[in-house]
């Protein structure tokens, strides 16, 4: 059987890709094609702040891997399209997406030559399914924060943290208790009529 042109459909798991980080209100945007490492790049305007994204599509339903020889991004996005078999013997089913850090993906084993990483080599795969807030949390971080205010308390303590813009500050309370771990206020640009800091 000769090998199958899958190109139309790897430019549309890039576009599905993209459909989603904005379905997430992640604002994002396709790169030039063949951009070495990354394909998209998702945005934080208020912030500043940025991801590289790279999409790596199977054609087939019950692929068995990918492969990747180029680690230039922050997030990689498997993308299986399902879409049956080239024998017409399996029908297709709805694409599935997994949002996986490139660290995570750097550190698994690769085939000689080809650099092809198995699915079953992915440790609990299924909790990147339809994992877009790995990247809005990685928008956020990268920011430069400064802590404001640090107030230590008995079983942890709160930090309000600050970063500055182009247009105006932003700030967030950071919360660390050894009963509920580290949590994170949304962003607000003034402590003025916000219930966001509230805390107890």
């Amino acid at each position: 059987m000769p090998r199958q042109d899958t190109r139309w459909e790897s430019e549309g798991a890039e576009f599905l890709t993209l459909g989603n980080l904005l379905l997430e209100k992640i604002p994002a945007y396709k790169t030039y094609t063949n951009m070495p490492g990354y394909d998209l790049v998702a945005t934080n305007p208020e912030l500043n702040t940025s991801a590289k994204i790279q999409v790596k599509s199977r054609w087939k339903t019950r692929a068995n891997g990918f492969i990747i020889n180029n680690f230039g991004c922050d997030f990689v996005v498997i993308v299986k399209l399902n879409r049956g078999s080239q024998d017409g013997r399996i029908s297709p089913t709805p694409p599935e997406f997994y949002v996986i850090p490139v660290a995570t993906i750097a550190s698994l084993p690769r085939s000689e030559g080809w650099g092809k990483i198995s699915f079953t080599s992915i440790t609990d795969m299924e909790t990147y399914k339809n994992n877009w807030s790995q990247i809005s949390n990685f928008l956020i971080n990268s920011a430069k924060w400064e802590i404001i205010l640090d107030v230590g308390c008995e079983g942890g303590g709160y930090k309000i943290e600050g970063t500055i813009t182009s247009d105006a500050w932003q700030f967030r309370l950071v919360s660390n208790s050894m009963w509920s771990g580290v949590s994170e206020t949304p962003i607000v640009t003034s402590y003025e009529g916000s219930s966001t800091f509230q805390v107890g």
